[in-house]
């Protein structure tokens, strides 16, 4: 769910999305190019948990129980619970399994991306303006599909 929704902000943000998805880029790439993008998130921690979120990911598709798995379970976590800054979450959590507070923290970072994509889509319409502005003979009624590119 994660790498869609990163597909489906990446994809908005560039103007010709088939040459991105031919790029078959790499979920970590794709982490760091939606990061890239970021007028003023790049810096947010946010990106860390997806990334250690990527990491768990990528130990548990190749050894369910791999040694390294309970350290990289544990980065998840002990990152959730400190961007989580709600101190009645933190002791109801530390209370459930691993599991459950796995799913809430890629819960938490989905809820991020949503607004992540909500500037992206608003960066989009200010640059749609401009070109309208800018190039208003691609945008004419009488311009040809081959011109409206």
């Amino acid at each position: 769910m994660i790498e869609e929704a990163l597909d489906s902000i990446l994809g908005k943000f560039v103007f010709h999305s088939e040459y991105f998805e031919s790029a078959n880029l790499r979920f970590a790439q794709k982490i760091d190019l939606a990061r890239s993008v970021s007028l003023d998130d790049h810096n947010n921690e946010m990106w860390e948990l997806v990334k250690a979120i990527n990491s768990l990911r990528n130990e548990l598709s190749h050894s369910l129980k791999s040694g390294k798995r309970q350290q990289k379970t544990q980065r998840v976590i002990d990152l959730y619970l400190k961007l989580l800054d709600n101190a009645e979450m933190v002791a109801r959590h530390k209370n459930e399994s691993e599991e459950v507070v796995l799913m809430w923290a890629t819960s938490f970072f989905l809820g991020y991306l949503s607004a992540f994509e909500s500037e992206v889509d608003r960066f989009k319409s200010l640059v749609n303006a401009l070109d309208h502005a800018a190039n208003p003979h691609r945008h004419s009624k009488k311009a040809s599909p081959a011109s409206d590119a």
